[in-house]
């Protein structure tokens, strides 16, 4: 069946080869017109840690029962200074205004006493939010990090911290550019040649793209977490180059032996291909096996990579031998 397929996809390789751009493109274009809500539900049914943030918010504490925050204020002459001081306070009362549900608790309030350093140059306001969204709190962040630069004291730095709230500090290219950019100088070392780096990259983000945008699609019907499609879509290109290498390895050592190209396809499919395919199917099931957890946001997630690394799976044996 493998040869039989490798052949037809050899034979056919320009039909193979724009069969998936087509899918790739019409995917992506579905998926950036029609994308299901994400839904980052971090609750643990039962835990814990539910029934205790439960308890804090039927007890009338519901910020205490969400996310904190820090503003931290530094001044290396101290901050027990009257314009120190007016700036917290003014913070303080900016945030509760313009933060719904915020409570606050200043640095220089009977409550915050310590929350001064011992050396007294740091001292900081501790905010507690309640229950909210992801997209809620980036609008939190931003709002904070406004009224952060808004502070215009002589020697004094003003930062935000908390993990929640750190989220969107992190710059830079995203992970999965960064990923393939390692992979293919990885690649280019091990092959030596520019066509054996790109086959590999070529089907692992091809892959990484329609599963990706059958996430999307599909969270309309499943809860799917934010992070689900960059999660999928790096293992996704992961399999793919896994994948990949052991037809290109094995297609090269045919060649290497005198065969034919078709013959080398074919060979390498009936051989490293059979190998693909128990690979992915193992992904497959593991990743499903998660969907048993019974916890939504780990289900998406499940769902999510196992569609990924199935379609991947499907390019390595039939767009690679149409590449090759």
């Amino acid at each position: 069946m493998l040869e039989s397929l490798a052949r037809s996809c050899v034979r056919s390789r320009r039909l193979v080869v724009a069969l998936w751009l087509v899918s790739v493109v019409a995917l992506s274009v579905l998926a950036g017109a029609f994308a299901g809500p994400t839904s980052d539900d971090f609750t643990l049914p039962g835990s814990e840690s539910t029934r205790a943030a439960d308890l804090l918010a039927d007890a009338g504490f519901e910020a205490r029962s969400g996310y904190q925050a820090q503003v931290v204020l530094h001044r290396p002459d101290g901050v027990d200074d009257p314009a120190v001081r007016a700036a917290a306070d003014d913070l303080a009362a900016d945030i509760t205004d313009q933060v719904p549900g915020a409570e606050v608790v200043s640095p220089f309030d009977p409550a915050g006493a310590r929350q001064v350093s011992p050396d007294g140059t740091i001292a900081y306001l501790q905010v507690d939010l309640p229950q909210r969204t992801v997209e809620e709190l980036a609008e939190v962040s931003d709002t904070m990090d406004a009224l952060r630069a808004d502070v215009d004291v002589p020697g004094l730095d003003v930062e935000i911290g908390g993990l929640v709230l750190d989220e969107d500090a992190a710059g830079g290219p995203p992970a999965e550019v960064i990923g393939v950019i390692a992979a293919a100088l990885i690649l280019f070392v091990a092959f030596g040649s520019l066509l054996a780096m790109a086959l590999p990259l070529v089907v692992g983000v091809l892959g990484a793209l329609c599963g990706v945008a059958a996430i999307e699609l599909a969270a309309h019907v499943i809860d799917v977490p934010s992070f689900a499609g960059a999660a999928a879509g790096m293992i996704a290109i992961g399999v793919g180059i896994d994948y990949s290498l052991l037809l290109v390895t094995r297609y090269r050592e045919a060649l290497h032996d005198g065969l034919p190209v078709v013959d080398a396809v074919v060979l390498a499919q009936r051989t490293a291909g059979r190998s693909v395919l128990f690979a992915g199917v193992t992904v497959v099931i593991a990743s499903l096996g998660l969907v048993f957890m019974g916890l939504t946001l780990i289900t998406g997630v499940a769902i999510g990579i196992a569609a990924a690394v199935l379609v991947t799976m499907l390019a390595a044996v039939t767009l690679l031998p149409a590449l090759l």
